[in-house]
């Protein structure tokens, strides 16, 4: 099959490929997958009512390495879904769209090839209509031959959607910050979980968020990440042991921040007592390879499963998956939001379908 390289010329001038000026626009998608994202909008138009409301589409762990895009498309390529991920932002009217890491660059590439993957997937994301909130993933730091720093994919993903007129507030190598819609009063914060460690936060990352989250009055918070810091849900039985550096500050944060508390922790210092009528909406995740949740102290933890696999043997309590071929359906979950009611829906595209949407109440 002929392999399409998208433009690298600005972005990496050290590897002279053959250019194609061929488009991947989300509206080009199979009729399969319109259907299905037609048949979740349809269960969110009927629940959203004439409420106002936050929406964003999650697609996460695609671990497709493969940097080359083909002729015919071959759409059973994961990495080809987040064009489905795309059109349902625009079918849902969606506030913003979050892609929540490991995206394929754990696949032992040398730096040409961990380069070329990150073109692959900005290519693919060029015509979104709506803005994109990159979170690392721990793979993408391609344990190989060459390494992905944290500035690399920060600059490479968030820092391109700031060159393209998107409002997102970062840290210093744009690996985590915030982006806010001030008509609906909603920040929503967009974490890297490897920026110390495998998994794991520095205090440099906390400090933003305990500052970030003083929050003006009405204000609701959302935090979107890879790795479940709340580790009882998110971890594979072989790895029960598995844990963020600093989870233990990361969740004080954010029960302090749901509960107007204060602290400080490892000179990381947070008071929220001056906030008024704020809310912590929930944390959203992915990582783990399935769907599992929990409301600990105030905070919902949501991990949604994406394109990743795993051993049913390796579930902890409460957790499901469900698998599908990638040729006939997708597995897209579109978050929504009533902050007049402070309900949260997930809305299943795909696998599972409505059988697989799940409601909380904040």
């Amino acid at each position: 099959m002929t392999r399409f390289f998208p433009p690298l010329l600005t972005l990496f001038f050290a590897f002279l490929l053959p250019l194609s000026a061929q488009e991947y626009l989300p509206e080009n998608i199979p009729d399969w997958a319109k259907a299905q994202i037609a048949e979740a909008l349809a269960r969110f138009e009927q629940w959203k009512g004439d409420d106002e409301v936050i929406v964003f589409p999650i697609v996460t762990d695609i671990h497709d390495g493969d940097p080359a895009i083909y002729d015919p498309i071959d759409w059973g390529a994961a990495k080809m879904h987040t064009l489905f991920a795309q059109y349902a932002a625009g079918q849902f009217r969606a506030d913003f769209l979050a892609d929540l890491g490991d995206i394929g660059l754990d696949s032992k590439q040398d730096e040409r090839g961990a380069r070329l993957r990150i073109a692959v997937s900005r290519r693919l994301y060029k015509n979104c209509p709506v803005p994109i909130l990159f979170a690392m993933g721990n793979h993408d730091h391609n344990n190989s031959t060459f390494y992905v720093t944290s500035q690399l994919f920060g600059e490479q993903f968030n820092g391109w959607q700031k060159e393209k007129g998107v409002n997102l507030i970062t840290g210093p190598n744009q690996d985590y910050g915030y982006y806010d819609l001030p008509e609906k009063k909603c920040r929503v914060f967009f974490l890297n979980t490897s920026d110390e460690g495998y998994y794991g936060y520095s205090t440099d990352q906390l400090r933003f968020l305990a500052d970030n989250l003083r929050l003006p009055e009405g204000f609701s918070a959302l935090v979107v990440e890879h790795f479940c810091v709340y580790a009882p849900i998110g971890y594979w039985k072989s790895y029960a042991d598995t844990r963020a550096k600093r989870d233990e500050l990361m969740m004080k944060i954010l029960e302090d921040f749901a509960s107007g508390g204060k602290g400080t922790e490892e000179d990381v210092s947070w008071d929220f007592t001056e906030n008024k009528g704020t809310a912590l909406i929930g944390l959203f995740c992915g990582d783990s390879h399935f769907d599992n949740q929990a409301c600990v102290n105030g905070v919902h933890y949501i991990i949604t499963q994406g394109y990743g696999t795993v051993n049913p043997k390796e579930l902890p309590d409460g957790a499901v998956i469900r698998p599908f071929k990638r040729d006939e359906t997708m597995l897209i979950d579109v978050v929504a939001v009533k902050p007049r009611t402070r309900q949260i829906h997930l809305f299943r595209i795909g696998s599972g379908g409505a059988d697989a949407d799940r409601e909380f109440s904040y």
